[in-house]
């Protein structure tokens, strides 16, 4: 036997045939004539009748209608799940299988929150045109670099963008799009990427870029820590050199030998003596750049320029071919005194120090910002995709922050003044609704007795991705074939 669908069959033709049902029961044939009036089975006819009295059995009984509860609503309870918590899929639907919500399965889920990425743009765009400084970093899912790009004083991500290689032609598109979206640079914060420095040279040729101090400080400090490792070598060399000269026993021996321990112990004092430099002075160059001085002082422009003049010098004079890569920066380090406030001291402190929140010194903001986003793409298992970071980046700008001088304020607000007009929940349903011009992803369907079990409590919850259609009702038609 075959089925096929009968669109033609409206529910007001189902209710005649149950009515007509209903007058005949029990007259032999009846059923056979109806069903061949309406061409159906009667298997299908008995159906209609039994979900018929089922649904009248419940309308009139005296049981109050299971109503499913509506909190947690379920749309809400997966976004929360997902971005708040950052759970992974299979915790969520271990979650959801422990709740009894349906659907649960790994795979729903991951196109659900597919469908909410690709509702989002992967840049902001602002109304008019906008100055900001920009601070750039690139993470990597699986060997894949993501390009990312906040702006300084909000943190608010402005690109975040799935690479397939880091280049400055992808770099300079990156900064060119995010131009073409009324943004407009006057420098940028980042690290010695060439990718990324050269193409943001050539995307935004008279703004300014800098190292900023974190990267300049961990270079030094790093060679620092190889020269301290560097003398413990030459100390213990030293040492061996000292045990072998006490063991020689003829003369020709003891003098090769204390050549060789003079030699050294050479080596050695040299080492020492390069390690120690370098961290006095790294230590009087890390005070420098201090807003005030230990004694309590706001320092002056002049004064911090004239210590790092004579402390730049001085780490030139060290005996060490790798600081030479150093030398041609001591400009940029002087640029960072401007930063610094001079001796007029402002008579209200709130003046003071919203001066200094203005100082950019460092992208430690936009590592920050990768931080908030390795534990999103730990939980994807490097199966990182442009949906998903439209649907993080759309979560970081739109939440609020808890704690800090941010506190109850979201990225988006600080970057446009504008308030928020709901949370970050209901502005990502919305906005899923309008960008798919119907109902939301997890509209709800008109409230309707179904057929089921008085007992059976069970939450359900509502359809996000698909509709799901109801078989039980569609009218099919059993055509015998020859």
């Amino acid at each position: 036997m075959q089925f096929i669908r009968r669109h033609d069959l409206t529910p007001h033709t189902r209710i005649e045939m149950v009515r007509l049902a209903w007058l005949n029961q029990g007259i032999y044939g009846k059923m056979t004539h109806i069903a061949q009036d309406y061409h159906i089975s009667r298997t299908f006819l008995y159906q209609l009748m039994w979900a018929a009295n089922l649904q009248l059995e419940t309308l009139f009984s005296e049981q109050k209608p299971h109503v499913q509860d509506p909190h947690p609503l379920f749309e809400p309870f997966i976004l929360l799940l997902r971005l708040e918590g950052k759970c992974s899929f299979p915790s969520m639907s271990s979650i959801l299988k422990y709740c009894q919500y349906q659907p649960n399965s790994v795979g729903y889920l991951s196109e659900c929150f597919h469908n909410y990425g690709a509702a989002l743009p992967s840049t902001l765009a602002m109304a008019e045109h906008t100055v900001v400084f920009y601070l750039s970093d690139e993470i990597f899912a699986r060997h894949q670099p993501i390009l990312v790009t906040i702006e300084a004083q909000s943190t608010a991500i402005l690109k975040m963008q799935l690479a397939s290689e880091r280049s400055a032609e992808t770099w300079k598109a990156h900064f060119d799009d995010l131009g073409a979206h009324h943004f407009h640079s006057i420098g940028m914060a980042s690290d010695r990427g060439l990718g990324l420095v050269a193409g943001y040279h050539a995307a935004c040729q008279d703004a300014r870029w800098v190292c900023d101090r974190f990267h300049e400080f961990r270079d030094l400090f790093d060679r620092r820590r190889q020269l301290e490792r560097k003398a413990y070598a030459a100390i213990a060399k030293e040492d061996e050199a000292a045990h072998t000269f006490h063991n020689a026993k003829s003369e020709a021996h003891l003098h090769k030998r204390l050549q060789h321990y003079e030699h050294a112990h050479h080596a050695c004092e040299h080492a020492i003596a390069r390690y120690d430099q370098l961290d006095l002075l790294l230590h009087l160059l890390r005070d420098a750049l201090h807003l005030c001085s230990p004694f309590g002082r706001l320092r002056t422009v002049a004064g911090v320029r004239s210590e790092l003049m004579l402390l730049l010098s001085l780490i030139e004079e060290i005996d060490d071919a790798a600081l030479l890569n150093h030398r041609h920066e001591s400009q940029q380090w002087l640029e960072v005194a401007e930063g610094l406030l001079d001796n007029q001291f402002e008579p209200l402190k709130a003046v003071v120090f919203e001066k200094l929140d203005a100082i950019v010194q460092a992208s430690s903001l936009v590592e920050l910002v990768n931080s908030f986003i390795r534990p999103y793409l730990n939980s994807s298992k490097g199966q990182i995709t442009q949906e998903t970071l439209n649907l993080i980046m759309f979560y970081h700008n739109h939440r609020r922050y808890k704690s800090g001088k941010r506190q109850g304020k979201a990225p988006i607000e600080l970057l446009t003044g504008e308030a928020l007009e709901a949370d970050w929940v209901e502005l990502l349903i919305q906005h899923t609704q309008e960008a798919s011009h119907g109902p939301s992803l997890t509209s709800s369907a008109p409230l309707a007795l179904v057929p089921g079990r008085p007992e059976h409590t069970t939450p359900k919850a509502r359809p996000i991705c698909t509709s799901v259609s109801n078989t039980m009702n569609t009218p099919t038609t059993r055509v015998s074939t020859p």
